[in-house]
């Protein structure tokens, strides 16, 4: 036999092979791709392209593949070359074989199908692909001529398992029985594992994801996340396994192996969260870990539930008691109801509101606390019991819940507080089965009578004295008992600060005194007992003092003895506050003037005089009497000035005198009257022995026995000023002179 080249060239009829070389012109050609299973015969098909005006009369080309996958090849001319009375010849080598298409013609060959080359695929194969070549191209026209040529390859697929059908592979349902078909070449039992997901997108997770274990005839279904499994669920069996999509039942499920078919009854019913149109996928795979690779089979459609918040009755009205009764509805039936909800609010918000949830699995209401992030509970409707929030009482009296049908009617006894006064909106709640949610809905408006706690008087209501007992009278249209704290405030100014500040805690039956800052309180005092509590201002006395309820009137009965320091005329306030925080404001009910001591320096003996020592007697008087005295004070200088000065100051309430230092910036001391110390500065020296304090009635006698320093000399006025408790100060009087020599 010719040479395969000589032997193309003799078919074409063409003297000379090489006879000049058309660059613009050129052919191609290109292999179809193909699908077959293990041990079955497939057919790919070359096609020729030509370009330029190509017009190839003869071809040849070489074909390789493994020997692994393919054992046979045959080859025969087919389309445009069988038009064109072209013949196909071929010889095979061990993974390849060289075809020549030729005709004892000189008709052109033209583009289209050339050749249909078959493949016998091995039996034993576990290649899932096998690559098929097409190379060494070579073409020449009818006149001889070289016409240059290029050619590619193609990939069969080897598909040894299939994943074949579902039946239905479409329709609508919550429940349905499907029946998915798989195949294998090697046989049903080779198969090891299948897979079924049935979901809106191709992913496993908040899915109906089953992964069958053939071997052990065992089903798992996938958790939402995709990425975990539910306890096996034996096929035929009684039990089941359910996520948020799906619920795989074992009764009604089955596998049937059949030759090269496996066919998976799988029986699932369909949560109504998972409403909407689903495709169905399958996947197999075989003891080799061959898979068939994920198959869209079918579509399915889950139908939709739709549950919603009805109705309020009554839908509108007023009251502070009233037994409400909420209507919900579930198209999938009022069992499929988990969580309904009512709120009852001037806006819509869970914080200081009447929110109360009632969970239906368990029969079980909780009303939500004033904050809106706990809830109080459970209560079980129709018990004695009840739950209460700032804002109203659930009262398990009453209150009911029943079901008909696709409806829940929630019955609620509620007793709003006097606090929570005002129009208010009601909206409702519904959540079922999957996490189906009505959303809110506005279902009415109801509202609440209000309550007016408010500080009614003071008697008397006008007066003076330094001790008197004031009726307080406050008022709460739900009653005195609602009131829960009362508070009465006796100043010059409306300010807590240095005033006779008393609050009463009704609930607790206790009495208070604000201290002079006003920063915190003293006390507890119980009414009608011997204590008593003082700040600056005032004392308030346990005896005397009396709290008297009746009706919506409360009585608080004040002894109140005011310090001499508080005089001049005061205004009296009083506040009161009610349960729900009703507050009435302060009020101003009277005025009260409290009698003023009165700070006095008398004299000094001996008035005028000269020489370096002396003991002055300096006489002070306070009308409120001498224990009132804080501070005595006296100066002698020549100039008013406490510079360079013998400045004596004496803090009664200590009985400790102090000496000025020369510059007037700082107090030497203290000094013990009586005691054999001593105080100097530069100008004078004050002894202690000698020196004494006498207080007597209204009168407090200051002594000081002083020495003046020889730096000191000249004539010096004498000075002095006293303060008593209140701040009353009798200002600086001058009392005399002294001659310093």
């Amino acid at each position: 036999m010719l040479p395969y080249k000589s032997y193309l060239l003799r078919a074409a009829s063409i003297a000379v092979f090489l006879h000049g070389l058309a660059l613009a012109q050129s052919v191609s050609l290109s292999t179809s791709t193909a699908t077959g299973t293990p041990g079955s015969t497939v057919g790919i098909t070359i096609s020729l392209a030509t370009s330029g005006g190509a017009q190839p009369a003869a071809l040849e080309w070489t074909i390789g593949y493994s020997t692994t996958d393919i054992t046979a090849v045959s080859v025969t001319a087919t389309g445009s070359a069988a038009t064109a009375n072209k013949t196909v010849i071929c010889a095979n080598g061990t993974g390849t074989t060289i075809c020549i298409l030729y005709g004892m013609n000189q008709t052109a060959i033209g583009a289209g199908a050339i050749a249909q080359v078959m493949l016998t695929l091995s039996s034993t194969t576990t290649d899932s692909s096998t690559n098929i070549s097409v190379t060494q191209p070579m073409a020449a026209d009818a006149n001889g001529g070289s016409i240059p040529a290029t050619a590619s390859g193609a990939q069969v697929s080897i598909g040894r398992l299939s994943a074949n059908s579902v039946t239905p592979n479409s329709g609508s349902g919550s429940t349905q029985s499907f029946s998915f078909v798989f195949s294998d070449a090697f046989g049903a039992s080779d198969l090891s594992a299948v897979q079924v997901i049935v979901n809106a997108v191709f992913t496993g997770a908040q899915a109906c994801y089953l992964s069958v274990d053939v071997v052990h005839s065992a089903a798992y279904l996938v958790n939402d996340a995709g990425n975990g499994l539910l306890s096996p669920v034996t096929l035929g069996a009684a039990n089941s396994a359910s996520n948020s999509q799906c619920a795989f039942n074992g009764t009604g499920s089955s596998l049937v192996a059949s030759g090269n078919t496996l066919t998976l009854n799988l029986s699932f019913t369909f949560q109504s969260a998972f409403a909407g149109s689903k495709n169905v996928y399958g996947y197999g795979v075989d003891a080799a870990g061959i898979s068939t690779g994920w198959q869209t089979l079918g579509s399915w459609t889950v139908p939709g539930t739709t549950v919603s918040a009805v109705s309020m009755t009554p839908a509108s009205g007023t009251g502070s008691t009233q037994t409400f009764a909420f209507a919900f509805s579930d198209t999938a039936g009022a069992s499929s109801l988990n969580t309904v909800q009512v709120l009852l609010n001037s806006a819509f918000t869970g914080m200081q509101a009447c929110y109360i949830w009632f969970d239906v699995t368990h029969s079980a209401a909780y009303l939500v606390n004033d904050a809106s992030s706990a809830s109080l509970g459970p209560l079980t409707l129709g018990t004695a019991n009840s739950l209460s929030n700032s804002q109203c009482t659930l009262n398990g009296t009453g209150s009911s819940v029943v079901t008909s049908g696709n409806t829940l009617t929630l019955n609620l006894a509620i007793t709003f507080q006097p606090g929570f006064a005002g129009a208010k909106n009601a909206y409702g709640d519904a959540m079922a089965a999957g996490g189906i949610n009505s959303g809110w809905q506005t279902l009415g408006s109801w509202t609440v009578p209000g309550t007016t706690a408010s500080a009614v008087s003071v008697t008397p209501a006008s007066g003076t004295g330094s001790t008197q007992t004031f009726a307080f009278a406050f008022s709460d249209t739900a009653g005195a008992s609602s009131l829960s704290t009362v508070q009465v405030l006796l100043n010059s100014a409306f300010t807590g600060i240095q005033s006779c500040y008393i609050w009463f805690d009704v609930t607790h039956s206790a009495a208070y005194l604000v201290n002079d800052a006003s920063s915190s309180s003293l006390g507890p005092l119980t009414l009608g007992t011997a204590n008593s509590l003082s700040n600056s201002q005032c004392t308030l006395n346990g005896t005397g003092s009396s709290l008297v309820a009746s009706g919506n009137t409360l009585t608080l009965n004040l002894a109140i003895t005011f310090q001499s320091g508080f005089a001049g005329t005061k205004n009296v306030y009083g506040d009161a506050m009610a349960a729900g925080g009703i507050n009435s404001g302060w009020q101003t009910l009277g005025s009260w003037t409290v009698p003023g001591g009165s700070a006095s320096v008398v004299s000094v003996t001996p008035a005028s005089g000269s020489g370096r020592s002396q003991t002055f007697s300096f006489v002070f008087s306070d009308t409120a009497g001498a224990s009132s005295f804080n501070t005595a004070q006296v100066l002698i200088n020549s100039a008013f000035t406490g510079v360079q000065a013998c400045y004596v100051w004496f803090d009664v309430v200590h009985s400790a005198a102090y000496l000025v230092n020369d510059a007037s910036s700082g107090s030497a001391g203290p000094l013990t009257l009586g005691s054999s110390s001593s105080l100097s500065n530069s100008q004078c020296t004050l002894n202690g022995t000698g020196s004494s304090a006498v207080a007597s009635g209204n009168t407090l006698t200051l002594n000081l026995a002083i020495r003046f320093k020889t730096s000191f000399l000249g004539s010096k006025s004498v000075y002095a000023d006293a303060i008593a408790a209140g701040g009353i100060d009798s200002g600086w009087q001058t009392l005399g002179s002294w001659t310093v020599q």
